[in-house]
């Protein structure tokens, strides 16, 4: 333990002794010839009184605080037998010793480890913008004895003295660092990809079969100083200021053969192959596209296209824009990114630009966006015309819950928002009709409802045919689900739900989610481009033939359930075209209800009938 000087009029502690005389000096202005300095190399962690000896401070302990210093002395055949031996004494009790000083002789080396909680902890002069962590600090702001004295000979052999015992503390596995071979274990699965839930999962499941060791107090933040250790950060963060990262992984792609920027405009540059004249110096853009997603647009373009937003992911207030396609499982694919410090009609404009340029001009039937009139106009002014403009029923929904704080009762607000949805899920265009007029009235009429039913009014009731189920119900989408998995997928992989501060980990995010949500996707796109043609009438023929076995076509009802008949009149007279897939869960719902045991084989027959007549009439 380093040697503390001791000034006796203030008590500030010294480690020189040069430092203590000119504070004396300068501080207390004494002249230092009269002044005795006192060394305390032991401060004793139970009463703070301060020796100067080694055998003083054994001596204190015996006499003041009833304690018996235990030393044993030790021999080994070589250095590699004392380290075993080491590392099974630190585990066995608990102790981590570091090396603090070391001396060469002629025959011998000589090294002192001492206890890693002996010492002072020494806090900083400038003002701690965060509380020290909740298990205090390791230091006991006193010496513990427990240490090893070691002697290396030229020989090979090696000599303890061993001191066992600890005073001031307890032995707790909070305050000892992870071993080497701990660490190194652990960076070879963060080396491996292996989400950190799953590395702390593994080793918290091994608490049952043995004592609690330091491994298991495992934390995030520990896997993340063992990946800053061990070099295994991010291979996209090429240095740690952040345009030039950015501008290094940028220069890199725009050089490789499978090349992924659409565009790019650095901060505090304006000379690039797009002027953006209504920016700023200061803005940031960047549109990503890879091969992968060029070919899912390219595919499914001209059917339905939606352009959605996320704000806020990181702390540069950047924005993240999707554009997305449907497949034809009706799924959401992200096929291009723009991250941008704004979104304006400029920056949406060149996105679109570089997109036509990449794959041609594209005529989607339906274009989903937000309630903003900007992707619209930005898609019309490149593109052309859209036949179907809609608003994304996700957005619709989550605009109608924030405003919902207009309505200052609980139960006003549930009862106008059930309003909404029902209006919103109608799918008889008569009857959205006459429902519309009554529910604006009511809103608008109640006091405590009025603000809500001028803000639905103004901005909902004359774009009924953007929003409404009924003026959408041809063309089956459903994408609100995509887009709520889509944004909880890419806000958990920023930096799992914490902020990212730079925007070279936007970029590497936004490439880990097309790599392992994409590359498959494109390949099976491949292989499944020509689909084999299904012979409709044929299958519609054999499966008529087990439909009318088990339904009474002039009555509409299933056989064998006379006493508690389900007529599917409702279900069989509906156009073709609009024949949904709720009824035929309502029916399946029905025949689950009223069939015995004994029936359950043939309605189950007559559902399959009906669900696969009903999709050869799409």
């Amino acid at each position: 333990m380093a040697p503390t000087f001791i000034c006796k009029f203030c008590e500030k502690s010294f480690v020189r002794n040069f430092c203590l005389k000119r504070h004396l000096r300068k501080v207390h202005n004494l002249n230092l010839e009269n002044v005795s300095l006192a060394r305390s190399n032991f401060s004793c962690p139970l009463c703070q009184e301060k020796l100067k000896k080694y055998s003083d401070f054994i001596k204190h302990s015996s006499d003041k605080h009833d304690i018996t210093i235990k030393n044993k002395k030790i021999e080994f055949k070589n250095e590699k037998e004392f380290l075993m031996w080491k590392n099974d004494i630190e585990k066995e009790s608990n102790t981590y010793f570091y090396k603090r000083t070391s001396s060469l002789r002629a025959d011998y080396k000589k090294q002192f480890f001492y206890c890693n909680r002996s010492g002072f902890y020494h806090s900083t002069l400038v003002e701690r913008k965060r509380e020290i962590k909740k298990q205090g600090s390791r230091k006991i702001n006193g010496f513990c004895p427990c240490s090893l004295k070691v002697y290396f000979f030229d020989d090979g052999k090696v000599k303890v003295d061993y001191c066992s015992t600890h005073v001031g503390h307890t032995v707790d596995v909070q305050h000892l660092p992870l071993t080497l071979e701990e660490r190194q274990a652990i960076a070879i699965q963060i080396r491996n990809n292996i989400p950190y839930d799953v590395i702390l999962a593994n080793v918290r499941s091994s608490i049952g079969t043995k004592d609690c060791d330091r491994i298991h107090l495992l934390t995030k933040q520990d896997l993340r100083n063992i990946k800053a250790e061990f070099g295994l950060n991010d291979d996209i963060v090429f240095h740690s200021k952040d345009p030039c990262s950015v501008d290094a992984w940028v220069r890199e792609e725009l050089m490789s053969d499978n090349n992924c920027i659409l565009l790019y405009k650095p901060r505090n540059k304006t000379n690039y192959k797009y002027q953006f004249s209504a920016l700023n110096k200061e803005d940031f853009i960047l549109g990503i596209m890879t091969t992968a997603q060029e070919k899912v647009l390219k595919t499914f373009g001209n059917n339905t296209i939606c352009i959605d937003t996320i704000h806020g992911l990181n702390s540069f207030d950047l924005e993240l824009l999707i554009l997305m396609v449907l497949d034809e499982k009706r799924q959401g694919i992200p096929c291009a990114f723009l991250l941008c410090s704004r979104i304006i009609d400029e920056t949406i404009g060149a996105f679109i630009s570089v997109i036509k340029d990449r794959v041609g001009t594209l005529e989607p039937s339906i274009l989903m966006t937000d309630m903003t009139d900007l992707f619209y106009k930005g898609w019309l002014d490149i593109m052309g015309c859209v036949e179907r403009p809609l608003y994304c029923i996700w957005h619709v929904d989550r605009d109608w819950q924030e405003n919902l704080e207009k309505i200052k009762v609980q139960e006003k607000q549930a009862e106008a928002y059930n309003k909404l949805r029902s209006l919103l899920e109608e799918t008889n265009k008569e009857a959205f009709s006459r429902m519309l007029g009554p529910v604006v009235k009511s809103l608008c009429s109640n006091d405590e409802t009025k603000k809500f039913g001028h803000y639905f009014n103004d901005k909902y009731g004359g774009c009924c045919k953007q929003w409404a189920y009924c003026y959408r119900k041809d063309y089956g989408i459903n994408i609100n689900m995509n887009l709520g998995t889509l944004h909880r997928t890419i806000k958990q992989l920023y930096s799992k739900r914490k902020a990212v501060k730079l925007p070279d980990k936007s970029v590497h995010i936004i490439v880990q989610f097309i790599k392992e949500n994409l590359s498959e996707y494109s390949t099976f796109l491949e292989k499944e481009l020509v689909t084999p043609e299904v012979n409709l009438t044929s299958l519609q023929t054999s499966t008529n033939s087990i439909f009318e076995e088990n339904v009474d076509l002039s009555t509409n009802e299933v056989k064998g359930c006379e006493e508690k008949s389900l007529s599917l009149k409702k279900i069989t007279s509906i156009e073709p075209e609009v024949m949904k897939s709720h009824l035929l869960e309502r029916f399946i719902k029905t025949i689950d209800k009223i069939m015995t045991k004994e029936e359950f084989k043939m309605g189950q027959q007559a559902i399959t009938t009906l669900e696969i007549n009903l999709k050869s009439l799409k």
